[in-house]
């Protein structure tokens, strides 16, 4: 392994990881300790969805792999005990829970400001759109 030169550590590392994420090393081993299911069962819960995430609907992960989403009130932590699995979601969304304490008054308000950061745009602008008309 490359110690002293950073970029062929980060090259190294780089190769490293991408060949633990195809062996399924992280999908096995860790997913049990972590998250306290098998890559079967976690795989599973996925087909149970439909192969998408649970919010957004995406069918592929965006190289960070499916998050498996639980509630942190009942296992604080990193670890959890895979009984309090919500669902499996893609890493955008899951960070996004996250970023939200999990707390559905903050995500309404966000959506509140959202909407009204729309229409504020749309009153001051009147050709401002998201998406164009039909």
């Amino acid at each position: 392994m490359p110690h002293k030169d950073p970029i062929a550590r980060k090259s190294y590392y780089k190769t490293y990881n991408a060949t633990r994420r195809e062996t399924g090393y992280n999908n096995s081993r860790s997913l049990k300790r972590k998250a306290g299911v098998t890559s079967a069962q976690r795989d599973l819960l996925l087909l149970e969805q439909g192969m998408q995430c649970d919010i957004c609907g995406r069918t592929e992960p965006d190289g960070r792999g499916w998050a498996i989403d639980h509630d942190h009130a009942h296992c604080p932590g990193n670890k959890h005990c895979g009984k309090c699995i919500r669902g499996i979601l893609c890493f955008p969304c899951n960070s996004g829970l996250g970023q939200f304490c999990d707390d559905p008054e903050l995500l309404y308000r966000a959506i509140e400001y959202l909407i009204k950061s729309k229409d504020v745009l749309q009153d001051a602008n009147p050709s401002y759109r998201r998406v164009p008309a039909a």
